[in-house]
């Protein structure tokens, strides 16, 4: 017996290890002071059979190590040593699980080893207790009763689990389909059925042999006197403490059922071999350990065509075919090798063999027997003699066969076969059917074939499947059931009737076919067909569309154009015509990149280019850039920015989140004839999650809530059958949703037909501390808020793009540089320190804008560079800012997007 003594008097320790040594020598004892040095003693060793923990130590309580014992499950009991005055403590270690407790008093050594005995023994009763669960149906309609009974059962039985149901129908359905109950508790008291019928129906409706425990009231003994004879197994009257009582008789009475489970089984099995012993059609038979025949009955005769005293003087192997001789000498030593194994269990199934042997009969022709033998041993176990018993299966095992030959056809069958009595409850299913459902045959053999509903199949479809199939006829089509797991699967299923050679129906087959992806390929097939007719739709939507965009615009180039070559057109016609040019090459410039935009995000080329941004400024620049448009229309335009400079600066892509703006501005004010347009954004918090959410709202036409879903398709415009149709290619909402969504938000539309429409957009609220620029004053501000007298130098080898440049910077410059080049524009950087500008085209030849920049940077890191390019896809931003430009324009050229970033980073 191993030992832990945790005590810090050594005196007090001293006295236990002798005392106990010497009461029970085979002790080993191993001790320690502190709660530290007992710790690692359990982390390095957990094989002890019992602890000894004084309570009163230096570094704490005794009763930590005993609730760190509990918690890891360590298998072994407690007892508390404590001091007189100490009982307090005492109980409070039997509340945490001690075994037991001792006071240390002058003879408490030599109570010791009785006091470890009996916590030894009482914690493996326990244990074994505790290791058995036993499932308790409980049927109570008052609830607080329930509630009570789990609680005290939870504190004081854990072993009991209860299931509480508060009405008879309930318990019959729960029943029905679960057999895990080991014990029905019921109140006398039930709602809808009183206590005397629930118990008749479940002996002998639902035929369930497990033990009811009746809970009556006082007074109450002729109703548990009906009870116990309608099969009740035992009853408990309600008084104060009769919880007390409860567990205790719930695991006797199981305990007691289970042990007459057991004589039933086995009364069945003695009945079983007394009829085969006692079948007076079959060969008894008798061999010595020889082989040699002591005893055959006369029914030999009748077998084998011999007489008794003929079949007596053969050997086995005269009455065997070859085959079976071999087997049935296999068969006897592998008997033999087992008895010797289990010497000690002579009624062993290990010394019985049931074999199908060929015999030779008389006539020279075979049967096919079954034997069934036995070793008769003497008083000392040693086999003295085989009994068997013969029984002729010729014409068994060519039915045998035959049906050997079927089942295995069914079971192979890749198609699901169930076969039913006439009330639906299953009596047999193939193992395809469970690879497919997930059942087995033992789950489902006796339970009805609903346990397969989902629902989706309708009871009128039911119904004349089963009037069908009653009156003898085959029903055929497809259900939508529910596998094991709760996943559905779609089968398609044939269902008969089997009748008897009565023409009596006894059964139903059904034969089934799991087409679930057979389903799912004409869903998908359905699905890709509506999708290339939509696709087909929206193609030649777009080509319209797009014909109409182009045209249109271009019509209006070339009409104009050509006007303007006419003799006689005065200047103010000129100026007229060259606005509606400039317009038409707009509106045909914004075609153009919702398509290129559009196209990369088709593509998979739009990437996110973060940045710290102020949200504040995009605003500023969208309204600033429509404020003309709107004031053009006679709207009133309104903006809304509640956070502060410092609290706007996020990080997210600038460039998309102003493309987004641009899209959802532009669409108010085109739908927008009179009324408001408000843009602006606020600041919400959702599931601890902060995001800004922006919003565009206008006072137009509205969307029909029907069409509103459309919108965001691709080349499709909300009122595109109506005659108020505009201008536009319809991929402004599908790219600023691509976009939202990129940067972690969501798009949505709330409208109304002829009162407006508020689109509402959503981006992560990650604010950003800004990094604030000291500016330098300058004098001398144009209407930009840039110096008017800068140097600028322009690389640019496309003469249209210098004359362009050269007439929108006049105004701001004090000189103006013109490099054909990027080695050009290197040396004039060279030569001309004080430049403030440089604007960069990145195609040129000699050297591209990339290699002079690099080159530039190289000796000069102030210089302000603005690249400009016609060609930026996905990647060309940061690889225009990696070579050291400042920022980057797309062209063509505006001269608005021009002066804010020169604005921006002019110093």
């Amino acid at each position: 017996m191993k030992i832990l003594l945790l005590e810090d008097n050594t005196t007090d320790a001293d006295l236990t290890i002798l005392g106990l040594s010497r009461l029970i020598p085979t002790i080993s004892i191993e001790h320690a002071t502190t709660l530290a040095q007992a710790r690692a003693i359990l982390q390095a060793n957990h094989s002890f059979d019992i602890a000894l923990l004084d309570v009163n130590l230096p570094d704490g309580n005794g009763l930590e190590i005993l609730m760190e014992i509990r918690k890891n499950n360590l298998d072994f009991p407690v007892v508390i040593l404590t001091g007189s005055g100490d009982e307090e403590a005492a109980v409070t270690a039997l509340k945490t699980g001690a075994e037991d407790y001792i006071i240390k008093q002058s003879d408490y050594i030599t109570a010791l080893p009785e006091i470890i005995s009996q916590a030894i023994i009482n914690f493996k009763k326990d244990a074994f207790i505790k290791s058995e669960v036993i499932d308790v149906l409980y049927i109570e309609h008052n609830s607080a009763d329930i509630d009570f009974t789990i609680r005290y059962f939870a504190k004081y039985a854990p072993y009991i689990q209860i299931k509480a149901l508060s009405t008879a129908e309930e318990a019959i359905i729960k029943l029905e389909t679960s057999d895990k109950y080991k014990v029905i508790l019921m109140d006398y008291r039930l709602a809808g059925m009183n206590a005397l019928e629930l118990i008749k129906t479940i002996r002998q409706k639902l035929k369930l042999n497990i033990p009811i425990i009746l809970v009556t009231g006082q007074g109450s003994e002729k109703l548990a006197v009906q009870a116990l004879k309608l099969g009740a197994n035992d009853y408990l009257t309600k008084h104060e403490n009769y919880l007390n009582r409860l567990p205790n008789l719930i695991l006797n009475s199981y305990q007691y059922w289970q042990l007459k489970q057991k004589q039933i089984a086995l009364i069945e099995s003695e009945a079983k071999y007394r009829l085969i012993a006692n079948n007076s059609g079959d060969t008894i038979f008798v061999l010595d350990m020889d082989l040699n025949y002591t005893y055959i009955s006369p029914a030999v005769k009748a077998m084998r065509g011999f007489e008794v005293d003929e079949a007596m003087s053969q050997q086995i192997n005269e009455t065997l075919t070859p085959a079976s001789y071999h087997k049935a000498i296999k068969t006897i030593k592998e008997l033999l090798d087992n008895q010797e194994e289990f010497k000690n269990e002579p009624n062993s199934k290990h010394t019985q063999i049931t074999i199908e042997l060929e015999l030779y009969r008389k006539d020279k022709t075979t049967i096919w027997t079954e034997v069934k033998a036995s070793l008769i041993l003497d008083n000392n176990n040693k086999p003295m003699e085989i009994l068997g018993v013969t029984r002729d299966i010729s014409d068994r095992k060519a039915i045998s066969d035959e049906l050997i030959k079927l089942s295995r056809a069914v079971e192979q069958s890749p198609t699901l076969i169930v076969i039913t009595d006439i009330q639906g409850n299953i009596e047999y299913v193939n193992p395809k059917f469970s690879e497919t459902t997930g059942y087995t045959l033992e789950e489902v053999k006796g339970k009805n074939s609903r346990i397969l509903k989902s629902g989706y199949t309708s009871e009128d479809e039911y119904k004349s499947l089963w009037e069908n199939i009653s009156s003898g006829g085959e029903w055929r089509g497809e259900f939508h059931n529910r596998r094991k797991d709760g996943t559905f699967y779609w089968e398609e299923a044939s269902i008969s009737s089997i009748k008897n050679a009565h023409g009596e129906i006894t059964h139903y087959l059904a034969v089934k076919s799991d087409i679930t992806e057979k389903k799912k390929i004409i869903d998908d097939f359905i699905i890709a067909k509506e999708k290339a007719e939509e696709s087909d739709r929206l193609k030649s939507a777009f080509l319209a569309n797009i014909s109409h965009e182009i045209r249109t615009p271009m019509n209006g180039i070339l009409g104009f154009a050509q006007l303007l070559k006419e003799p006689n057109v005065t200047g103010g016609e000129k100026k007229k015509y060259i606005k509606i040019i400039e317009k038409s090459g707009k509106r045909m410039l914004n075609i153009i990149n919702d398509i290129v935009d559009i196209s990369k995000i088709e593509a998979g080329l739009v990437e996110l280019r973060i940045s710290e941004t102020n949200i504040n400024e995009q605003l500023d620049y969208a309204y600033t850039f429509f404020k003309p448009e709107a004031n053009k229309k006679g709207l009133q335009f309104e903006r809304k920015a509640p956070l502060t400079d410092q609290e706007a600066i996020l990080h997210l892509d600038r460039e998309k989140l102003y493309s987004i703006l641009l899209n959802l501005i532009k669409n108010a004010i085109k739908y927008t004839d009179q009324g408001t347009i408000e843009i602006g954004y606020k600041l919400l918090t959702e599931d601890s999650q902060s995001y800004v959410e922006f919003y565009v709202s206008d006072t137009g036409i509205g969307i029909p809530e029907h069409q509103q879903k459309a919108i965001f398709e691709r080349f499709i415009q909300a009122d595109i059958v109506d005659r108020q149709a505009r201008e536009g290619t319809g991929l402004g909402l599908s790219i600023s949703k691509a976009f939202v969504e990129m940067m972690g938000g969501s798009l949505r539309l709330e409208s109304n037909p002829e009162k407006g429409s508020t689109f509402y957009f959503t981006i992560p609220y990650a604010p950003l501390q800004p990094t604030l620029k000291t500016a330098t004053v300058v004098k001398a501000l144009n209407d930009y808020g840039i110096p008017n007298n800068l140097k600028i130098l322009i690389a640019e080898d496309d003469k249209i793009s210098q004359k362009l440049l050269t007439l929108i910077l006049a105004p701001i410059s004090r000189e103006l540089l013109i490099a054909q080049n990027g080695e050009e524009a290197v040396n004039y950087c060279k030569a001309n320190p004080d430049i403030d500008i440089i604007m960069m085209d990145i195609q040129m030849p000699i050297m591209n804008g990339f290699e002079a920049t690099k080159q530039i940077r190289a000796f000069n890191t102030t210089v302000a560079i603005i690249a400009q390019t016609a060609f930026a896809l996905a990647g060309d931003e940061e690889k225009i800012k990696n070579a050291g430009c400042n920022s980057y324009l797309n062209k063509p050229i505006k001269k608005e997007n021009l002066f804010l970033a020169i604005k921006e980073n002019i110093k």
